[in-house]
């Protein structure tokens, strides 16, 4: 079971400071999510507290605690803390908010539970963010949270979920894509789409080395010098074009069932399906697709930081491409 917070209630919370509240008890956050413990220290006075009234609150935290000791009980371990929080919310919320949950009508809720039912949604879906996790980059744009996950070995995996709406969303709508190791493959299409609508000159392209500096925590080495034309023919550049923008036969494609597709301003992300019900000519010949995510000139920035922070191999092969498109292409 997938939770997420909705796009109006992450709004809310960010209007309240709720990244650095929860950066505040983020080691407490950790206890509960990871390591399923509620024993200790802070969370453990809520507890403590809660034993000393009866009220609607109190019980629905004591309730936590009674359902969490029998999981342990039988069958002894806990998968997994979410179903458990997100249906007893008000542990996660007093250590987040404490007496600020109060005011839930002051930050735009008709009452106590509807606002720790949005805190403690926004702790689970955004706990990688909350913690830190530097192997993702997740951005929210329009109805959408997108994520691009580094993967073990170096593989890549990227979700698009649907976040608008109110409230706790229980498993929303998503879908995915991903490939093996080489992120060229990912990266160039972006620097294609930026270049077919006229972006191509944006500061998170142009500025592209300082970036990598800033967000890459190992460079694996720093060299930016010129690359040779022999060099630059290894990007799997040379002949292709983003689809969409020209007829020519030799398409960039993500991996081998992925096909970036202009669409307007537009960026679709599509995969082939007998079924689907989008048509692009694949050597003259229509085949069919079904769109699984949606990019707009807004999320251009964050694809190709995401790119500069997670790729997966040395610095220099993202070097390769950026100094290829800010130099070569035309």
């Amino acid at each position: 079971m997938a939770i997420e917070c909705s796009n109006i209630d992450y709004n809310k919370l960010q209007a309240i400071g709720i990244e650095e509240r929860t950066k505040q008890v983020k080691e407490e956050l950790s206890d509960i999510f990871l390591h399923k413990m509620i024993w200790d220290g802070k969370v453990n006075l809520i507890l403590e507290n809660a034993r000393q009234s009866l009220d609607e609150e109190q019980e629905d935290i004591l309730s936590l605690e009674a359902e969490i000791e029998a999981e342990l009980e039988s069958p002894g371990y806990i998968a997994q803390m979410d179903p458990f929080v997100i249906k007893h919310p008000f542990l996660v919320a007093q250590l987040v908010l404490g007496d600020d949950l109060d005011n839930f009508s002051q930050y735009g809720y008709s009452s106590r539970k509807d606002l720790a039912n949005a805190v403690s949604a926004y702790c689970i879906g955004e706990r990688k963010v909350i913690q830190k996790n530097r192997e993702v980059y997740i951005w929210r744009q329009r109805e959408y949270k997108n994520t691009v996950t580094l993967m073990d070995h170096g593989d890549m995996n990227v979700s698009q979920v649907n976040v608008e709406g109110s409230g706790v969303l229980m498993d929303p709508p998503r879908s995915g894509y991903g490939l093996k190791q080489d992120w060229s493959s990912f990266l160039i299409p972006i620097l294609r789409y930026a270049q077919a609508i006229g972006e191509k000159d944006i500061p998170e392209i142009k500025n592209w080395q300082e970036l990598i500096k800033e967000l890459r925590r190992n460079t694996w080495g720093d060299d930016f010098s010129d690359f040779t034309e022999e060099e630059l023919s290894l990007t799997m550049l040379y002949g292709r074009e983003l689809s969409g923008t020209s007829d020519g036969n030799l398409k960039l494609w993500i991996n081998s069932s992925i096909l970036p597709h202009l669409n307007g301003r537009n960026l679709d992300i599509l995969r082939t399906s007998e079924t689907g019900d989008v048509e692009v000519p694949i050597f003259g010949h229509p085949q069919k697709f079904q769109k699984i995510a949606n990019y707009v000139p807004e999320d251009i920035p964050h694809l190709v930081k995401a790119n500069y922070q997670l790729y997966a191999r040395s610095v220099n092969d993202i070097a390769k491409v950026m100094y290829w498109f800010n130099n070569v292409v035309k």
